[in-house]
């Protein structure tokens, strides 16, 4: 399996460079709106129910968007034949009674980390 550490210093400047050129890759309808964040924060449980899933090899995250034009991250486990995987309606952490994956975290902007190499 691929290793997919990299150092934090060289994800700070990924970050950073995300951050001063967010605005820029917009068209002008979605700049300064606050479309793209600058992170968002999960619960760690969705992500313990993704991984509890024994088929489960990987974690993916799509980029989604909700009905206010705000990018929002959707996350998915992988299995070893590189499909998605769904927290099924049956799943005892599954209040939703329907097959879901983990999004609806806390984003930023708005509700934002404390300062950090990677957000500031």
């Amino acid at each position: 399996m691929a290793n997919h550490l990299i150092a934090a210093a060289d994800a700070a400047d990924l970050t950073a460079t995300f951050r001063s050129q967010k605005e820029n890759i917009l068209i002008d309808a979605y700049q300064n709106v606050g479309t793209l964040p600058i992170c968002e924060t999960f619960d760690r449980e969705g992500f313990d129910i993704i991984l509890g899933d024994t088929n489960c090899t990987g974690i993916r995250i799509y980029l989604g968007m909700d009905s206010s034009s705000k990018v929002r991250l959707v996350i998915t486990g992988v299995n070893s034949n590189n499909e998605d995987i769904v927290v099924p309606s049956t799943h005892s952490s599954n209040n939703l009674s329907v097959d879901c994956v983990v999004e609806n975290g806390t984003r930023c902007p708005t509700s934002c980390p404390p300062s950090s190499a990677l957000n500031s």
